[in-house]
Parts: C-alpha cells; structure tokens; sequence
C-alpha cells in the first residue's frame, strides 16, 4: 500500500496528548500539512508554547494555528468536562486522534475513579473524551484511536476491570497495558457501526514499537541493555507517527493503520461485543 497524504480539512484537529513524543510528531505533521486549527490537548498545555515557536520558525509559511487545551485522563469525568471546553470554543472539529496513553507497568495504580490507571487513561477516559465530543463532530469527521500490537496478546477477560485492579507483577501489568488496547479495538470496531449513520470514521493505529519514554520498564538493568540494544531498532516517534496520518486520511471506516499497512478491523465475537459495550458504558454512566 503507498502511503496515504493526509490533505487539510477546513475545520480543527483534536490531538491528545499533543506534548508527547507522539502527540508532537503528529502535531508537526498537521502543521506541515497546514492544517488551519490544531487543539493540542494535554495535561500541561503551557509546554506547548515553545513547540509552537519552533514550528513557525520551521515552517513559515504553514497557516496552521495550534490552540493549547487541557486534557487530564486519569478520571472519566475530567476527560468528559475538557470536551466539553473543547466543544465550547466553537471551532468546526473535523478529526480526533486519541494518541495520548500511559504504560503503567512497574507498579500497580488506581485511578480516582477506581480503575487501573492504564486501563483508565488509555481506554475508559479515552472513549469518555470522544464519546462527549462526537456532537460536536462535523458530517463526515475522523476519530483515531491509538491501539498497540500488545492488544494482540491479553486473554479475553469480562471481568477485565477487577483483573486489572489485583496485578502484582511485571508481566500482569504489561497484560493490563495490552488489554488497555485490545479493548479500546474492540470499542473503536463497535462505535464505527454507531456512528456510521453520520459518516464519521472511526479508526485505529498501530504505530508500532517507537522509541519514547513510555516504554522504559522500572528496572534499571533491563532499561540499560535496552537502550543499548533494542532502541536503535526501534521507530523514531515520527516514523510511528504515520499510523495515525493514515487512519486519519483513508476514507474509510473500521480499519487498522500500521505504519506501511492499512486493513479491516476484525468482526467482533458476540464476547468481545459485550465487552465493547461494557467499556463503552463506562465511559458514560
């Protein structure tokens, strides 16, 4: 598959976690495509202003505006009212890429809301944050939503909140970081039939294994070797950032976009549906 250009849209582009490795490079990427209106939503939007400044040194003549705004995951709630700010500033939102998320794998955390922090940030608040915004999405906008290859792996589990809440070690919190993802997939595949009627895309991307600091494991051998050895092989957070561009420029829906590959998002199991459905409410009680 060649890849996709992401061509501007006239309207604004939501992206989470935009102070990140990811989020910047997704950012760049929309200002380079001049992109009118970036929201760059994060938990300390005051660090985006130096970015800002080095991108309109870079690019002088890119007529993209990046609007900072607040975005803090670890509640349902606080996710839910910094959509509602977003919706408020009136701008005609024409995509939203949930890049934000946290691997939460040397120690155990719970949330205010009394879930496992990765299963919050990159799951439940996540599809809080979008579900609360999708009125304000235009006819034929795009939701991203970042997965992981680590979805893959996670057993399928109903009682998937109280799984996450007892970890104890190092590959049960990694389990919980994946199905984190795995779920998020699933809840991406059943809000892309929901939506459908509005012809809103809803996609997912895989960036892949990408050299950012949300991979370092807690143990300091093992992230010294690592550095060594594995983060060389590893992609540049703007190589990872084309998952999202394609996700966001393919015009259909209900897919998975790698870095070089775009391609159906399975059918989900009667399972995996409840599943969805299960996250999916949670999100909004």
């Amino acid at each position: 598959m060649s890849y996709l250009e992401y061509q501007p849209t006239n309207g604004a582009v939501v992206v989470t976690g935009a102070t990140g490795d990811m989020g910047l490079a997704i950012t760049e990427r929309l200002y380079r495509a001049g992109q009118p209106v970036i929201i760059a939503a994060c938990r300390q939007p005051e660090r985006m202003r130096p970015y800002i400044h080095n991108l309109d040194v870079i690019y002088p003549e890119s007529p993209s505006l990046i609007i900072p705004a607040r975005l803090d995951l670890s509640t349902a709630w606080q996710a839910r009212k910094a959509a509602a700010e977003i919706g408020a500033m009136g701008h005609d939102i024409t995509a939203v890429i949930n890049n934000a998320g946290v691997m939460q794998i040397d120690h155990t955390e719970l949330s205010p809301d009394g879930f496992e922090m990765s299963l919050q940030v990159n799951c439940i608040s996540t599809l809080a944050f979008t579900l609360t915004l999708l009125p304000k999405l235009r006819q034929g906008a795009a939701v991203v939503m970042t997965s992981s290859l680590m979805r893959r792996f996670p057993l399928l589990r109903r009682d998937f909140v109280a799984k996450a809440t007892y970890a104890t070690n190092f590959a049960q919190r990694f389990n919980n970081y994946g199905r984190s993802k795995q779920i998020l997939t699933w809840a991406a595949t059943l809000l892309a039939e929901r939506v459908s009627y509005r012809g809103i895309r809803v996609n997912c991307a895989d960036p892949g294994i990408v050299n950012t600091p949300m991979i370092r494991l807690g143990y300091g051998w093992v992230d010294t070797i690592a550095d060594h050895i594995a983060r060389p092989l590893m992609s540049t957070p703007m190589q990872g950032s084309r998952a999202a561009m394609q996700a966001l420029a393919t015009p259909r829906t209900s897919m998975m976009a790698t870095q070089r590959t775009l391609s159906p998002l399975p059918s989900l199991t009667a399972a995996q549906t409840e599943i969805a459905t299960e996250a999916l409410r949670l999100a909004i009680p």
